[in-house]
Formats: structure tokens, sequence, C-alpha cells
């Protein structure tokens, strides 16, 4: 992780993750499953090899109790396997968020409002699924994958007291 304030209100960050996940030590029970589905090449689930971030925000006295706070924001993935039979239709090919937020936040009575965008590129990826014909007993070979959300914006507002 890394963090600078080269200036009064700025924040830059970055985080890098790497994870070399290996199995080492695999049953030899046939009649587990896991034993049928894997071996020492295969990918652990939900665990990428690399992540990496940048986030830039700004904060600024806008008048004497308003304050203003400007966030961007970018996340990166690499590969991610969603089974533990390391399916090819259950796999996510690299991918990266770009997310942003404007929020404006008055000390003195409490109130925020923020203006935010989410996945702003509408990058298109999935967050899980499922594939029976990938299985070393299929039941009705069939597999789904489950789809993040498209881009979003909004409007928030909160009140604190």
């Amino acid at each position: 992780e890394l963090e600078v304030v080269p200036l009064n209100g700025l924040k830059l960050s970055s985080q890098l993750g790497l994870t070399d996940a290996k199995y080492t030590d695999l049953p030899d029970d046939t009649q587990f499953i896991a034993a049928q589905l894997i071996d020492e090449d295969s990918r652990f689930v939900y665990t990428p090899k690399a992540t990496v971030s940048f986030a830039a925000e700004y904060v600024t006295l806008v008048s004497a109790n308003l304050l203003a706070t400007g966030r961007v924001d970018y996340a990166h993935k690499s590969t991610i396997h969603y089974d533990i039979a390391n399916s090819p239709l259950n796999r996510q090919n690299p991918y990266g968020l770009l997310n942003a937020r404007l929020t404006f936040d008055h000390e003195g009575a409490g109130w925020s409002v923020s203006v935010f965008g989410t996945n702003l590129t509408n990058e298109h990826y999935i967050i899980g699924g499922f594939d029976d014909a990938d299985t070393p007993n299929p039941g009705l070979g069939f597999a789904f994958v489950n789809m993040a959300p498209p881009r979003e914006w909004g409007v928030s507002a909160q009140w604190r007291f």
C-alpha cells in the first residue's frame, strides 16, 4: 500500500496484492469429489493472482460550513475462477472498475449529499456461477453465471443527528 499527500487536501493512494496459491497436499480418496476435480495445476476459487487499485481524493472547503469531497478510484483484478473444477464457463478474465463520487457535507447542520457513479466504463463481468456439466457426475448438464451490475449512477443524502 502507498498513500501520498502531495498537496493540502489531495490524497493519492495505491494498493497491490499478489497471491501465489497452490494445492500441495491433495486427498487420495476418489470418493471425495474434490479429489476428482482438482490437481496441482488447479487454481483456487475466488482467488485472483493479482489485484491493483488506485484512488485520488480531494477535499476542499466551499464555504464556512460546506465541505466538498471528490473521489475517483480504479480497481483491477486478474483472472478469477468461480468453481473448483476451473470451468471455462465460470472463469472471469481480467477486468477493471472505475468509480467516482462527489460529496457536499454541511458540518454544522449534519447533512450531506452525494452524486456517484459505479462501473463507469460499463464492464460486463461475472461474480459467480455454476457449471454442472463440468463435474465428474453431471446431473442435468446445465451452467449459469451471475453477472455483476452494469454502470450505475445515483444520488444519496444523509442526515446525522
